[in-house]
C-alpha cells in the first residue's frame, strides 16, 4: 500500500456473479421483447395490459443490481480522508470525507470461509472494509492497513479467541506471532 492512496475492492463471490450476469441478460431480453412486441397507443387499457411485464423486467434489473453492487473504500493518507464508493459495473457514487480517529484493525472470522477486515474507531462502531475468502489475504490487507495507520491488528478469526498481533514479529518472520 501506498501512502498517497489506498484503494480496497470487496470482490462478490461467483454464485452471486452468475446470478446478476443471468439477471442482467434476462431483463434486457424482456426489454428487446417488449419493444418489438408492444403496439404503441396512448390508450388507457394498453399501458395497464404491459404493466406485468414491466414489473417483470424492474424486478430482474433490482435483482441483478443487489447481486453485482460492490462497496469499495478508499484511503488517502496524505490528505487523512476516506471515500466508500458503491458501484455497479461503471456507475460509482461516493463522497471524500475526512478519516476519524480509528483504535484499531480487526480480522473477524465471518464463518469457516470468510473473514472479514473492520477498522473500529473512537466511538466503539466498526466499519466492514473488506470481506475476503482467503485468510492469508485478509490478513495481508489487515496488516498492510494497520501499518498504514498506524494501529494495533487484533486477531478475532477463532472465536472468543480474539488476540493482539505483535506487528514487528509478525513482519520479521513472515508468520503470524501473537502479544502475550
Amino acid at each position: 500500500m501506498s501512502n498517497k492512496l489506498t484503494y480496497i475492492e470487496r470482490q462478490n463471490s461467483l454464485p452471486f456473479r452468475i446470478a446478476a450476469a443471468l439477471l442482467y441478460t434476462v431483463a434486457i431480453g424482456l426489454v428487446i421483447h417488449f419493444i418489438l412486441t408492444m403496439d404503441f397507443s396512448l390508450k388507457k387499457r394498453h399501458f395497464y395490459a404491459h404493466f406485468d411485464y414491466l414489473q417483470l423486467i424492474f424486478l430482474c434489473l433490482f435483482l441483478a443490481i443487489y447481486f453485482s453492487y460492490t462497496i469499495n473504500c478508499h484511503f488517502d493518507f496524505e490528505k487523512k480522508r476516506f471515500k466508500r464508493e458503491y458501484t455497479v459495473g461503471v456507475f460509482k457514487y461516493g463522497k471524500w470525507k475526512p478519516m476519524p480517529k480509528f483504535d484499531y484493525v480487526s480480522l473477524y472470522a465471518v464463518n469457516a470461509s470468510t473473514f472479514q477486515v473492520n477498522l473500529w474507531n473512537n466511538k466503539n462502531k466498526h466499519w466492514d472494509l473488506y470481506e475476503e475468502f482467503n485468510l492469508k489475504d485478509a490478513f495481508r490487507i489487515a496488516f498492510e492497513l494497520s501499518e498504514e495507520l498506524k494501529l494495533p491488528l487484533l486477531d478475532s478469526t477463532i472465536p472468543n479467541n480474539f488476540q493482539w498481533v505483535d506487528k514487528v514479529a509478525t513482519k520479521d518472520s513472515g508468520k503470524i506471532v501473537y502479544k502475550d
